[in-house]
């Protein structure tokens, strides 16, 4: 009786805990939102893609634009064009993506038709931030079979740079690292036991609702299958192997049946689907590549210690060995844990080979597994130490999480990467020449976004080609201006071009690279 009312009371306070945290933990990530002041490209083509139908900004060559019109009405949905979620499907077939994610922001955005803010992308994200919290708790506590070791796991995994700047970057992969973590749950439940149709359930809408959500939960999601479904076979569970098998058929004709165009776009038919096969049929630079995602990894989830980790790691094991109970280790050792890192790892192997770009995005989904593993192993090789202790056990684990956080944030020099505070420099310098006009010689017009935060503190701006420039200049008889030139393009060619058309200007001062144009003051 009094361990069953130990047991509740240590319940509660594990759920206080628990909602504490999360509490603690939206805070956190709606402090972070508000401090966000700039978008990355892809960030744009979010709600771009999600809401409008013109196919980009709809720019008007030699038009006069002033303030953030020209993009809102890109980013925000008509009210004419409320939950079109046709026009969703249209541009995601043409794009190289899934529609689940697109067709929540689309959901919250027509809700606030004609209207544009970082929020209706922030806010989902938090709620598949919590709703990880969570699952990341029971999937810890399945492994650790401790509540207190779990939530400290869960608070790691949660909280590190590289899941607080997912939280904060407006694209699908906060979405997909949920779909990811409760694939994971259920086949973690589920190792040792029967199966029964709840798990069946599980897996195909966690297989329909994360392949819809980005084609990369295919990745992990198979190498996951292939450790499960060996163990089911040297079991020999065949009624277990062919309801496991039959559920992710069905699963996979469904998305079929959803999105007909994921065919195309995976197998060669998109830009992204011909960049993976074609990656997958060489190897250059993929040592350094695989050297990049390991940087990441380190940096953002070990604050840089993961040789120290595995140094560590190496003396254990020679210890044991010298003590002669690594045979013992081994064959106590539970293979749920060595199941997810084996995916987790051939998951960014692969990734390192078919991603068109070396960055943190790619790994999020699959970052926690490398924290969970971490505790489980420390946890376990204690055990076979004979070092007794929870309560010392725990609290060591917390400090060197805690140590692993504060080092990867002063590697990042206290900032997250995703608010782009960096960028109030150029607003600062765009500030000073507030009253000046600005020309635009553009190459493509969604592009053009990236600058829109700077575009519209000036007094008004106007878009080229290169062929218009001449005849626009003999128009605008300035005294000065600002001057924007994609990257692409001959700054000398464009500017002798301005300067002899308009006498008045004697030269041009260069100012800042912006994302993809270079900024000139003209006077």
């Amino acid at each position: 009786m009094e361990v069953r009312q130990e047991n509740k009371k240590m319940n509660h306070k594990i759920k206080a805990a628990l909602t504490i945290f999360i509490i603690l933990h939206i805070i956190f990530a709606v402090f972070l939102g508000m401090n966000k002041i700039n978008f990355h490209y892809d960030e744009w083509l979010t709600f771009g893609l999600a809401n409008n139908t013109m196919g980009g900004v709809n720019i008007e060559n030699g038009k006069l634009y002033h303030g953030f019109s020209l993009y809102n009405d890109y980013l925000s949905v008509k009210d004419a064009e409320r939950f079109d979620y046709e026009g969703v499907w249209e541009n995601q077939a043409k794009d190289v993506h899934p529609p689940f994610y697109y067709v929540i922001i689309h959901t919250i955005c027509s809700v606030f038709s004609e209207q544009s803010s970082k929020w209706f992308g922030i806010i989902p994200n938090i709620f598949f931030m919590v709703c990880i919290d969570i699952f990341l708790f029971l999937l810890a506590k399945c492994i650790l079979k401790e509540d207190w070791l779990s939530f400290i796991t869960a608070f790691a995994a949660g909280t590190n740079m590289l899941a607080m700047n997912m939280v904060i970057f407006l694209r699908m992969y906060e979405m997909v690292t949920f779909f990811i973590v409760c694939i994971s749950l259920l086949f973690s439940m589920y190792f040792n036991r029967d199966k029964d149709w709840k798990f069946y359930i599980g897996c195909y809408l966690c297989a329909v609702g994360g392949t819809m959500t980005h084609y990369y939960f295919l990745v992990y999601l198979f190498f996951l299958c292939i450790f499960f479904g060996i163990r089911l076979l040297i079991q020999r569970k065949w009624k277990e192997i062919c309801s496991f098998f039959l559920t992710f058929l069905i699963a996979g004709g469904s998305c079929v049946l959803i999105f007909p165009a994921m065919i195309k776009q995976i197998f060669c038919g998109s830009t992204r689907g011909k960049q993976a096969f074609s990656a997958i049929q060489t190897f250059q630079n993929y040592g350094k590549y695989l050297v990049e995602y390991y940087e990441i990894l380190n940096t953002d989830i070990f604050g840089g210690v993961s040789i120290w980790i595995l140094f560590g790691f190496c003396c254990f094991v020679f210890w044991l060995i010298y003590k002669k109970r690594l045979n013992k280790w081994v064959e106590r050792m539970d293979l749920v844990p060595v199941m997810l890192l084996s995916a987790g790892v051939l998951y960014v192997i692969l990734i390192a080979k078919i991603a068109p770009y070396r960055t943190d995005r790619y790994v999020m989904p699959v970052g926690w597994i490398f924290i969970v593993f971490f505790v489980w192993l420390i946890k376990d090789l204690t055990t076979v130490m004979d070092i007794t202790g929870k309560g010392r056990l725990n609290g060591g684990i917390l400090l060197i999480l805690l140590f692993m956080a504060l080092s990867s944030m002063r590697i990042s020099d206290w900032k997250y990467k995703y608010d782009y505070q960096n960028d109030q420099q150029r607003f600062d310098i765009v500030e000073e020449y507030k009253a000046c006009s600005v020309i635009y010689v553009y190459r493509v017009r969604s592009r053009t976004a990236c600058n829109a935060q700077e575009l519209k503190r000036c007094k008004d701006y106007v878009f080229v080609k290169p062929k218009g420039l001449q005849k626009l200049v003999e128009k605008e008889d300035k005294n000065q201006m600002l001057l924007y030139i994609d990257e692409k393009y001959d700054d000398a060619e464009i500017i002798n071009t301005i300067l002899a058309e308009n006498t008045h200007l004697k030269g041009a001062t260069f100012l800042f690279k912006s994302r993809y144009a270079k900024v000139y003051y003209m006077e």
